[in-house]
């Protein structure tokens, strides 16, 4: 975790002198519904399988080039064993930092983050809980393909505590007005528990709206 601190210390120095000579600064606020959620925690070779919603915020600030940003996800589950019913309930929170490469109709972007996770589940008469943290690295890219839409994708992995896995997102944004865009995304959470400690996927399918100033 030292290490992990000391990275993001170090990006985020070259990256905040780099923000102040740029005057673009901007910033943008985010929210999405996952209305088809799934997680699935396999622990000793039992899978609790569980499907809900999700919901999202987001928000980030800085320039075309360097930017921070944060969000937080909530998601409530409900799944079913050998007859008995239980709720599964995931917060995942990250923070960190972009850096964007562009051209007129293609940016580049790597991120580096720090994210953690909180799942609880609830049989009812008892009650698991369980959390997670660490780093996390991505690199993406967006690409117009018409002056109001535009594909993305981001792929990266997670380096936590207990655990470690690839993630991925993919969608499609169109463009409302100069401040809104709305999209439709997938994302998939793959985190192999290490010896010991359970594995955890999850895949939302998510629909949300940015608005930026």
């Amino acid at each position: 975790m030292f290490h992990r601190t000391i990275a993001c210390t170090a990006l985020l120095a070259m990256a905040l002198p780099c923000a102040a000579q740029d005057n673009g600064l901007k910033g943008s606020l985010g929210a999405n519904v996952a209305l088809l959620s799934d997680s699935d925690v396999n622990a000793a070779g039992t899978s609790l399988d569980a499907d809900g919603t999700a919901y999202a915020l987001r928000a980030a600030f800085g320039t075309d080039t360097v930017s921070v940003y944060a969000d937080r996800q909530d998601a409530s589950h409900d799944g079913t064993i050998q007859g008995a019913k239980f709720d599964t309930d995931v917060t995942e929170t990250r923070v960190g930092v972009g850096i964007h490469s562009s051209t007129p109709t293609v940016v580049i972007s790597g991120y580096l983050e720090r994210y953690d996770i909180d799942a609880d589940i609830d049989f009812g008469v008892a009650n698991v809980r369980g959390d997670d943290d660490g780093a996390g690295v991505h690199i993406g890219f967006e690409t117009k393909t018409s002056d109001a839409a535009a594909i993305y994708a981001r792929a990266g992995y997670l380096s936590l505590g207990d655990s470690d896995g690839p993630e991925f997102i993919g969608g499609v944004k169109a463009l409302v007005s100069d401040n809104v865009n709305v999209y439709g995304e997938y994302r998939a959470l793959r985190l192999n528990g290490d010896p010991g400690f359970v594995d955890f996927d999850m895949d939302d399918i998510r629909l949300g709206a940015n608005f930026t100033f």
